[in-house]
């Protein structure tokens, strides 16, 4: 698929905005979804293993789960939940919502 085939995929058939700001394609969080990231190293064995986690995706070293819009304002409050406090940064993990971007792989 051509590079504005994929965009129009994107655009068209799910709903999702794509940003091409810096020249590469990107999905636009906070509107339709939000995204989770972490390691890939931690991220292709949770995929491998729970089947049913939704939409997913890898650019390079990191892994997006595409979540709920509005859930990545959760994601302090769940480290803290776990114990886990303030580490996310530490441990690889983020959260993209309003006004982020995540890598538009090919469809």
């Amino acid at each position: 698929m051509a590079a504005r085939g994929a965009l129009d995929w994107y655009e068209r058939t799910l709903g999702w905005t794509v940003d091409l700001g810096d020249g590469s394609p990107h999905l636009v969080t906070g509107r339709c979804f939000d995204a989770l990231w972490l390691p890939a190293t931690a991220g292709l064995p949770l995929l491998a293993r729970r089947p049913r986690t939704g939409p997913a995706l890898r650019a390079g070293p990191t892994v997006w789960l595409l979540v709920a819009e509005g859930s990545a304002g959760d994601l302090p409050g769940l480290l803290q939940w776990l114990g886990w406090g303030t580490l996310g940064p530490e441990l690889g993990l983020g959260a993209s919502g309003a006004g982020g971007r995540v890598p538009a792989p090919p469809p």
